[in-house]
């Protein structure tokens, strides 16, 4: 691992940008030379970052640089952005490292929703190999998202244009913080950089809007009754009634997944911080067809 030093200036609020590589011999590092042009510009612009760089190359050596990140971050308190540089698997469930080993999405999932916790909820999670996008299939609401905010290709990408597409996203969000900004200057240096950019609410929103817009609320509510009838039962209630116990079952899981993803048990601000209501995330049209 090698640390850089903590240079003065008013980013400090960035708290600490830790780069893990794992790339097979004789291939372009593409972690090294961003951590060395990351450097650069905090010390051009006398900027106030905690930045790292940890080289693995195993599954092993993966879980010790992510164990030293944990508690570097339990230890300062601090907001992480943490930049994975590697390969993915031609499967999409995982990471390939330098030695051939496969780490699958649900492995690498909880040690970045501990990650996400131990930092105050404020993991920038940027994935930088090739279909990193589908990390994001591991979403369970039910369980802690593993980030704040999410950068990853939704498919394959060269070494060079990746470089040269982080290089000015790093030199942008170093310097003015906002993601949109520095995602347009990616774009601008490498025009077809594909990224796919999510914070923890949107994909919430996205998620949940798929979990009730899957099937129509009142084939639903027939089918739950056709179920009934043909195991006999009598004296049931009304397509309309069952139609509205599902609402009110919807509402009440939406509330505990809503807790439970943010992780409002464990950190109470989050409560106020992401204020989703039902209304927020279910569309005008999918209320209105359940009678709200």
């Amino acid at each position: 691992m090698q640390d850089f030093p903590v240079i003065g200036g008013p980013l400090a609020e960035l708290g600490q940008l830790c780069l893990i590589e794992s790339l097979p011999a004789g291939e372009l590092r593409t972690g090294w030379h961003l951590i060395q042009e990351i450097q650069d510009t905090l010390n051009a612009r006398n900027l106030r970052v905690r930045t790292s760089f940890r080289e693995v190359d195993s599954a092993d050596s993966l879980t010790e640089a992510l164990n030293e990140i944990h508690a570097a971050t339990v230890a300062s308190g601090l907001g992480t952005l943490l930049h994975l540089d590697c390969h993915g698997s031609d499967d999409l469930a995982g990471l390939v490292l330098a030695d051939g080993s496969f780490v699958p999405w649900r492995d690498l999932k909880p040690r970045l929703s501990n990650l996400n916790l131990v930092s105050g909820f404020n993991l920038f999670l940027v994935l930088a190999c090739c279909n990193g996008a589908y990390f994001l299939e591991t979403t369970d609401l039910d369980e802690c998202c593993a980030f704040c905010a999410c950068l990853s290709p939704p498919q394959s990408i060269d070494a060079g244009p990746l470089e040269t597409g982080f290089t000015a996203f790093y030199r942008s969000i170093l310097t003015g913080q906002d993601v949109n900004t520095a995602l347009t200057a990616a774009i601008a240096a490498t025009p077809d950089f594909p990224y796919y950019f999510t914070s923890a609410e949107g994909l919430f929103r996205n998620v949940f809007g798929r979990y009730i817009s899957g099937e129509p609320l009142r084939a639903r509510a027939e089918r739950l009754l056709q179920n009934r009838r043909d195991l006999g039962h009598n004296n049931l209630p009304s397509v309309d009634e069952v139609a509205q116990h599902l609402v009110r079952s919807e509402m009440d899981y939406f509330g505990r997944s809503r807790r439970s993803f943010f992780a409002i048990h464990q950190i109470p601000g989050n409560d106020t911080r992401f204020p989703l209501t039902y209304a927020d995330v279910v569309p005008a049209a999918h209320r209105e067809a359940r009678g709200l």
